[in-house]
């Protein structure tokens, strides 16, 4: 499954650099009174994230493995709308996919007894987490000057997958759905780019899990790195 992610990444990389090269040539050569001013941007698959994550407050079973624990994202579709004559100032909107992995530092198996997330301590337990999967759609600003970007944005997101996986020494791989997280959540955040390469950092507003699931409220907060293009 790595290898079929690692494969579609690339392969959207490389699709996207062949894009944004045939798209200017043409914007130049063939349009240049349409795409003069640049107000309207539409793109596709231009942004890529990756950060490592921790939960706040980071404690009991939810006490998160840092540098094992990672947020990748990507903007599907993206629309930008110059708000100048000059195009420092622009509105930004996106339809985002990301998953978040949330890796325990204890061996702890996690599962539902109810709609309570619960964790158990196993000691066959070679790597154990959770992940969730979420679309988001992001409203915020964003200042341009040369090469050099900064943006600020809050998003509205809604889960579309929640597992528990589990990989044993003796017993294997076991994967199942988990309930307890908020089906809609909401986060802001800020970030800088120079040309292809940038930072960013999240905060997850609204609590990861429900009040039912009886692990507290916990917000997610990402430092990590971005790819433009």
């Amino acid at each position: 499954m790595k290898k079929v992610i690692i494969t579609a990444i690339l392969s959207l990389l490389a699709f996207q650099a062949f894009a944004r090269t045939d798209y200017h040539y043409y914007r130049e050569k063939y349009s240049p009174n349409i795409f003069k001013d640049d107000i309207v941007d539409v793109s596709f698959f231009n942004k890529f994230g990756f950060g490592f994550s921790n939960m706040i407050p980071d404690d009991g079973i939810m006490s998160m493995s840092m540098g094992k624990s990672f947020e990748f994202s990507m903007d599907m579709i993206a629309l930008d709308v110059a708000l100048n004559r000059s195009g420092s100032l622009c509105f930004h909107t996106a339809l985002s996919w990301s998953f978040e992995n949330y890796v325990s530092d204890k061996n702890l198996y996690f599962t539902n007894v109810g709609d309570a997330i619960v964790g158990y301590p196993n000691s066959d337990c070679k790597k154990s987490k959770m992940r969730a999967d979420y679309l988001g759609i992001p409203l915020g600003l964003a200042f341009n000057h040369g090469d050099l970007k900064i943006y600020a944005n809050i998003m509205g997101e809604m889960l579309t997958t929640s597992i528990s996986k589990f990989k044993g020494y003796e017993t294997g791989k076991h994967k199942e759905r988990i309930s307890g997280f908020n089906q809609l959540g909401a986060s802001a955040e800020i970030g800088a780019a120079y040309d292809l390469v940038g930072f960013f950092v999240k905060y997850r507003i609204t609590p990861s899990f429900k009040s039912s699931a009886e692990v507290g409220d916990r917000n997610v907060i990402t430092v990590g790195i971005t790819l433009n293009l």
